[in-house]
C-alpha cells in the first residue's frame, strides 16, 4: 500500500466514521473534564488547598503544618 495524505485520506472517509471519531473526541473531553470537577470537588469539601498554600498561610501558622504537601 502506498502511504497517503492524512488530510486527503480524513476527506475520503465517510461521515460516520468522521462522526464516530467526533463522538470519542466529544467523550473525551467531557470525561475530561468530569474528572477535573470531581477532584475540585472533593479537593474543596476536604478543605485541602493543592496549590494555593498562600491562601493557607493563617492555618499553617495556627496549626503547625503545612497542608497538601
Amino acid at each position: 500500500m502506498a502511504p497517503r495524505d492524512c488530510e486527503s485520506d480524513f476527506m475520503r472517509t465517510p461521515l460516520w466514521k468522521k462522526a464516530w471519531f467526533v463522538l470519542h473526541a466529544i467523550v473525551v473531553v467531557l470525561a475530561f473534564i468530569g474528572l477535573m470537577l470531581m477532584i475540585a470537588t472533593f479537593h474543596f469539601m476536604s478543605g485541602i488547598k493543592i496549590d494555593h498554600a498562600h491562601w493557607d498561610m493563617d492555618n499553617v501558622i495556627a496549626t503547625g503544618r503545612i497542608r497538601g504537601i
